[in-house]
């Protein structure tokens, strides 16, 4: 499996409160623009056809105060036959699958780096709040 695209942009406007951005204060309209797709490529290497779950995690880069390691953000089963090839695209939003719980328990988004994760491969992303 490897990340082959990730089309869009995940930049929220500045916001008076540095480093993150309360989910609620953000408009449905600028979620939804911020929403961007991520193609995973998967091809199955052995000899007989076979079914494999495709997981795509994000992990944030900034351990601690209760983060999640990962967090699951995707998934797919996806059956294939002896040496085929197959595309799995995630639509994803910026608000729903990069936030996370603060310490009460409010999602945020936060700025800095994380890092999109399916099998061994990882793709960095950054969001700018």
């Amino acid at each position: 499996m490897f990340l082959k695209e990730i089309s869009g942009k995940t930049v929220f406007e500045k916001s008076n409160v540095a480093g993150f951005r309360l989910v609620s204060e953000l408009s449905a309209e600028l979620c939804e623009k911020r929403k961007f797709s991520v193609t995973v490529g998967v091809q199955n290497n052995g000899e007989i056809t076979g079914k494999h779950p495709v997981l795509l995690f994000v992990k944030q880069t900034k351990l601690g105060s209760g983060r999640p390691i990962k967090k699951l953000i995707g998934f797919q089963s996806v059956k294939l036959k002896a040496g085929q090839r197959y595309e799995i695209k995630f639509q994803l939003n910026a608000c729903e699958h990069l936030s996370i719980a603060n310490e009460e328990g409010k999602l945020v988004i936060e700025d800095g780096p994380q890092v999109l994760n399916v099998g061994e491969e990882e793709y960095p992303i950054t969001i700018i709040v």
